[in-house]
């Protein structure tokens, strides 16, 4: 058994595979100027990135697609 993992964009048109597993990016605290000096410890990030759509911990909440 051979697995690629890529990174690519649906616009530059559809891929020759068999299976594909979308997984999207999490949420970017980084950007967010308040949040800029926190890490991934402190809890406003941790709220911020887990409450956006699509965010989850697999086995807690909304898993990965």
């Amino acid at each position: 058994m051979q697995i690629l993992v890529l990174s690519f964009g649906y616009k530059q048109g559809s891929l020759d595979v068999d299976n594909v597993f979308r997984r999207p990016f999490p949420a970017q605290p980084h950007w967010v100027e308040s949040m800029r000096p926190l890490t991934g410890l402190d809890e406003p990030v941790r709220r911020y990135v887990l409450g956006n759509p699509g965010q989850g911990v697999p086995g807690k909440g909304r898993a990965p697609v």
